[in-house]
């Protein structure tokens, strides 16, 4: 079909310094790359004279965390509540999920770090 494709792994560390070493940018080979490591591409890879432009789609924290817990809630009672997911730091009932209240989970030890904000900062 007549396109050309640049072969290099954006998805880590050691393919931004591939494409680094490659000077990917100023190149003109890519009109599009995709990373989820967004300071490393601007450092690496972008200068002065060959910009990048972002587009993001991403999911709310709390709509992602709501979610985790209405599928975690739902994989116990598949589980017929055999107390595969549960929390022990919990302060009601027992301490299974399926007792808890978002609120009770969004304190508890099984909510997941927020990596995403942590990536954005680059912290």
């Amino acid at each position: 079909l007549g396109r050309t494709y640049v072969n290099v792994d954006l998805s880590t560390v050691e393919g931004i310094e591939k494409a680094s070493d490659w000077e990917l940018a100023s190149s003109g080979m890519a009109d599009v790359v995709f990373s989820p490591h967004l300071n490393q591409i601007a450092e690496k890879l972008l200068d002065g004279q060959h910009k990048g432009r972002m587009f993001v789609l991403m999911i709310h924290p709390c709509v992602r965390e709501f979610k985790r817990f209405r599928h975690r809630r739902k994989m116990e009672l598949l589980h017929h509540g055999k107390g595969l997911i549960t929390n022990e730091n919990s302060e009601e009932g027992n301490g299974d999920i399926l007792s808890m209240s978002y609120t009770a989970y969004s304190k508890s030890h099984l909510v997941e770090d927020n990596w995403m904000m942590r990536t954005i900062l680059d912290k």
